[in-house]
């Protein structure tokens, strides 16, 4: 009796070890949007403590990160806009339009990695690094309170962007068979919309320093390779600024489905400092 229990701790140990082994193998291929979780940079906004109340400013950034399972895919993003700021009492409200464009490289998988549904062999034919590009929207509106230091608490905040997508990194999402990648997003348009909350502080030199907080989901519905829905992709975003006179620069860590990346970069509000 003690033999055959001996036995069976083995068989359930050597069993254990298998599924480990080939779990660690099994890859997927997820074909998302290239603006699945970083296409809401920061937009600066004047202050309510600032003389002017409105302002128009021009941005521009770059993300650098992966994607796809395990990220294992490289994406890199260069990003320029113009967008428009108000502030209305306790109110905010910013509106503006953009430019990117980026490489995509989709990589190719070993002949050890086990297919957990989905084509390699297809993928590898067609591997590599993909242009992408896009022009699009961003808006969003903040409710605020003021601080004592001239700083500012944004409590509650919408944000929403629009994507329109083209290039090779699409046509390669769009040529793909069914069965070829376990989530291929063919839609050239993306969307997002999320809730925010930030939090600025003003020194007495003027300069700002803020915090924001961003959760959001995309609005376009993806199938997998077996045609069932899959939730929209989420995303989560945390930003960290700095201002000084006319300049913003941000540095954002955004965190999506099967996604994620750095962003850094700056605005400049046009026209007289405050």
């Amino acid at each position: 009796m003690s033999n055959f229990l001996t036995m069976t701790k083995n068989l359930h140990l050597l069993l254990f070890i298998v599924f480990i082994f080939f779990s660690s193998c099994v890859q997927h291929a997820y074909y998302l949007s290239a603006f699945t979780s970083n296409s809401n940079p920061y937009h600066a906004i004047p202050l309510q403590s600032d003389s002017i109340k409105g302002a128009t400013y021009i941005n521009s950034s770059v993300a650098i990160g992966g994607a796809n399972s395990n990220w294992r895919d490289n994406v890199v993003s260069f990003r320029a806009g113009l967008h428009r700021s108000n502030t209305f009492g306790n109110f905010h409200l910013y509106y503006g339009g953009n430019v990117a464009i980026g490489s995509y490289n989709v990589a190719s998988y070993s002949n050890g990695e086990f297919s957990g549904g989905m084509d390699a062999p297809t993928i590898n034919r067609n591997a590599g690094s993909k242009f992408f590009g896009g022009y699009g929207f961003n808006g969003g509106f903040n409710a605020l309170v003021s601080l004592r230091s001239g700083g500012e608490w944004r409590v509650i905040g919408l944000e929403g962007s629009a994507q329109n997508e083209f290039g090779d990194y699409l046509n390669f999402r769009k040529n793909l068979p069914d069965s070829a990648a376990n989530i291929d997003n063919r839609n050239k348009w993306t969307g997002t919309i999320g809730i925010t909350t930030e939090i600025i502080s003003r020194r007495r030199s003027g300069s700002t320093f803020g915090y924001k907080l961003g959760i959001g989901l995309g609005l376009i519905t993806i199938r997998n390779n077996a045609n069932y829905t899959v939730n929209p992709p989420a995303y989560v975003s945390n930003t960290l600024h700095f201002g000084r006179d006319n300049w913003i620069a941000f540095g954002q860590l955004n965190f999506g489905t099967y996604t994620g990346n750095f962003q850094f970069g700056v605005n400049y509000k046009l026209g007289r400092r405050k």
